[in-house]
Parts: structure tokens; sequence; C-alpha cells
């Protein structure tokens, strides 16, 4: 439909333009005008309807939120999945918004969600949190917590409202950006794959929908949504590869260029999840069980018993199976291995590069996000690191597992057996796998604390041990503690 058909449908009989619903111009909105669609839009409601079959992202039992931020694409997802409820595909819960309150028209944006819940006939929930002040507790970029906090939103909301799913407002368009944003700042195969429809509870019934004919489905029904003034805003990557470089693209050379992008992060998402399932059967064939843990040693009764450690979490590939795997096999396989051991951060094409690189390097290891990787013989080892820990262990941990013993008075060890690092304050250290010589017949005075400072990673394990009770004087008073 053309600009000047729309002009025309907004005159009435007596020749008077009627102005379209605007969310700036009326104020708060206490109603929507929404009308019967039209035959354009019947076959984008049709599209939605065979991209939701075609991907089984829900049918008529599924109770669906509808995430509605105000903006163009959320409120005509709001509208599409009512339309879908009346036909019986669907049955749209609520609609919920999240107030991140990071703008002076947050207020704004969440009357225009609360207009179009009340206008469908659905239950509104919103939510709010300070997202600056949660980014700075968690020292995430403001982008990474406000995602994070209206997730979790979403996902509390769905429970409460016994929904299934919940219902994101992406396009094609937003499908596009996704990809080149990622193909610019360096990805594989994974990131090419873009946004998926489905990604546990929550889908992406629009992906197949630009966002000119979602404006256009609007203006037709005479629909207020609100523009978000930051997306303006090109020192934000995502908003410059929209006002900038797809513009670009799409006029000096490609003008399908959202299209093919989006093509390719279908053609990518299928190759992905080939790989996986390669992947999968590789690593039930090929990878032994995980190391079991160490008990400890037993201790004198003098003494109290430490703690068990456990072995720090670790797995073995064979390298000659991982090396007459097919190149993509092989990296996926070890990607996937020392993600596990990662401990949620990212582990890279370099890192990976680097892994692979020893599997013509005997002895040799490298240093990887929560890991450390080595070959030995035919395996190649990949032993985990405590959460925080980074790089090799060179010393105490605060994150180490550890456990003291508090003296008064004189004590005399005839024997000490340290197969770990213990720190005896005021003795110094002892280093892994060699005996205390020396320090038998030393008396240990005053509030001296022998602590082990074995952390996980380190694959060492012992125990503190006295031969005889009479080891200990009489004038001695012997307590522990274990802790940090």
């Amino acid at each position: 439909m053309t600009g000047q058909d729309r002009q025309d449908r907004r005159e009435g009989q007596d020749g008077q333009e009627r102005p379209p619903t605007s969310f700036q111009s009326r104020g708060r909105l206490s109603l929507l005008h929404i009308s019967r669609p039209a035959a354009p839009h019947m076959l984008l409601l049709d599209r939605v309807r065979q991209f939701v079959r075609q991907h089984a992202l829900f049918d008529g039992d599924t109770r669906v939120i509808a995430a509605v931020s105000g903006g163009s694409d959320s409120v005509a997802l709001a509208l599409l999945l009512r339309d879908l409820t009346a036909a019986g595909a669907v049955r749209l819960a609520a609609v919920a918004h999240f107030n991140h309150q990071l703008r002076g028209e947050a207020d704004r944006d969440e009357a225009c969600a609360a207009d179009v819940a009340r206008a469908i006939g659905v239950p509104f929930v919103a939510g709010r949190e300070d997202v600056r002040a949660r980014a700075r507790l968690e020292q995430q970029s403001l982008e990474v917590a406000a995602r994070d906090a209206r997730y979790a939103f979403f996902e509390r909301t769905r429970e409460a409202c016994r929904a299934d799913l919940v219902a994101l407002g992406h396009t094609r368009d937003d499908q596009a950006e996704t990809v080149l944003l990622r193909l610019v700042r360096g990805t594989g195969l994974r990131g090419l794959a873009g946004m998926y429809p489905r990604r546990g509870p929550f889908v992406r019934p629009l992906l197949e929908c630009r966002r000119a004919e979602l404006r256009a489905y609007l203006d037709d029904r005479h629909t207020a949504y609100v523009d978000d003034e930051t997306n303006g805003d090109v020192s934000i990557p995502r908003n410059r590869v929209r006002a900038e470089l797809l513009p670009l693209l799409t006029e000096r050379f490609n003008p399908g260029i959202v299209d093919a992008l989006a093509r390719e992060a279908e053609l990518a998402r299928e190759t992905w999840a080939w790989l996986e399932q390669e992947a999968a059967r590789f690593e039930q064939a090929s990878t032994p069980p995980a190391l079991p843990a160490f008990p400890a040693r037993p201790a004198h009764p003098a003494l109290p018993a430490p703690p068990a450690f456990p072995a720090p979490p670790a797995l073995e590939l064979d390298l000659e199976r991982l090396g007459q795997a097919s190149p993509p096999l092989r990296r996926l396989v070890l990607w996937r291995a020392m993600t596990s051991l990662a401990n949620g951060r990212p582990v890279s094409f370099s890192h990976v590069d680097a892994a692979l690189a020893l599997l013509d390097a005997d002895g040799t290891a490298v240093d990887a996000p929560g890991q450390r990787v080595q070959r030995l013989g035919a395996r190649l080892v990949l032993t985990g690191r405590a959460e925080r820990a980074v790089g090799r262990s060179k010393g105490p941990s605060r994150a180490a597992s550890s456990m003291r013993y508090r003296f008064r008075g004189r004590l005399r060890w005839s024997r000490l057996v340290a197969r770990f690092p213990w720190r005896l304050r005021r003795l110094g250290s002892i280093e892994p796998g060699r005996n205390a010589r020396g320090l038998g017949s030393r008396p240990l005075s005053g509030r001296t604390v022998a602590r082990p400072l074995w952390r996980s990673g380190t694959g060492a394990l012992g125990t503190v041990s006295v031969p005889s009770a009479s080891a200990v004087g009489r004038s001695s008073r012997i307590t522990s503690s274990i802790g940090r």
C-alpha cells in the first residue's frame, strides 16, 4: 500500500483528514484502534503461521507471553499473536514489559506496552530494575547487564503466568544486523548462525518478516508505537551497522543484502546442527570418563583428618582418533571439550588453534581459559582450574581449599610429610612433593598456622602426619579449624 493510499484511508466522509493514532500526539493511549486486517496483512499473518509451523514453535495449546518493548516490532508481534489466538493457532497469555530505567522515556515505553495489552484484552506484567547499578555490581557491560536482567524477568513472568514460551519480536532485519555485526568482529560458523527461531523457552516468530512491512501493518491499523531515540546513537555498534553499513551495502553492492544475510544464517544453523551431532557421536565413541576424585590420606588421631580434595575436572582425548577426524570436526570436538572446562569464559579460535598444535608436539602444554591443555603420550589431557583461577598456580589462592591447625605452647613434630604445598607461618613454605626435612626437631611456638595451599588444577595431594601422641608436650593445647 502506498503512502497516498494510506492518506486516502485516513480521510472521513466530510473530506477532512483524520490524523493517525500517535503516542506522542495523544499522550497516554487509553485505547488502540485495531481494525480487521486487510488482505495484504492476511498474507503477513499466513507467513508468520507458516514460519511457526516450519520450525514447530508452538501450537494451539501453547500458552505464550508476548515481550513488548513498545517499539514497532514488538507491538506488531502482540497483535499478530492476538490474531493467531483468534484462529486457534496459539494462546496469548499476557504482555510483558521490562523497564531498564536507563532513559527518561522508559516510563513512556512502559505505558505504551500497557495500552497494547489493554487494547487486545490480555493481562499486562511489568518489571523494572536499575540496570546501570547491576552492571557496576556484576562488573558487566551495560548491554550484557540489560540483557541478563530482561531475560531473567521474562523467565520469572513465564513461570508466574504458567506459560510455556516467551515470544520475542526480532525480525529479518535484526537477523541481518546480528550476522553482519558478528562477521565484522570475527566469528565462526556458530556465530554466523545468528539468532535461532527457538532457544529454550524463547521463540522468534517474526524472523521472516521485514521491519518495514511490520510498520506498514501497524500504520494501516492506526496503531501507535514508540521509537527509541537511542537507535540513532551510532556510537553503539549495532546502531552503526543499521544506520551506516547496511544502507551502504544495500545501495552500492546488493539491494537484497538483508535477505542474503538471513539465508546465510539459516544455512549456518543447519550446518552447525549437523556438526554438533557428529561431534556428539565422536565424543561418545572416543572420550574416556572423567578422572575420579582422590580420597584423603588417613591422618593421625592427634590431628583432625583433612578433608577429601576432589581431583580437578579433567578430560582426555585420544590423539590418534582425533587426528583421523576431519579438520572441522576435530576443531569442534576440541572446542566443546575446552568450553566444558572454561567456567563460562569464552574459548576463542586462537585457544583452540594453540591446543591443536599440541597434536604434533609431545610433552608441551598451553594455558587456556579455566584449564591447562597438555599432550601426554597418546592422549591430550585437559585439566580444569578453580573458577576464579587464571594461569598456572604460583602460590596460595583465595579460592584455594585449605585446612588450618593452630597450636598454643610448644610443639615438636618428629615427622612432617608434605605432598602438596603447606605454608607454615614463621617458617616459610614447602614445595609440592618434598618432605619437610629439618622441621621435625624445630619447635613451633606461639600461634603458628600450618595451612595447605592446595587448589584445583595442581593435581597435588597429601597430609600432615604426626607419628605419635608423645610429639605433643603436656603443656600444649591443640585446636584446629577448617576454612579458607
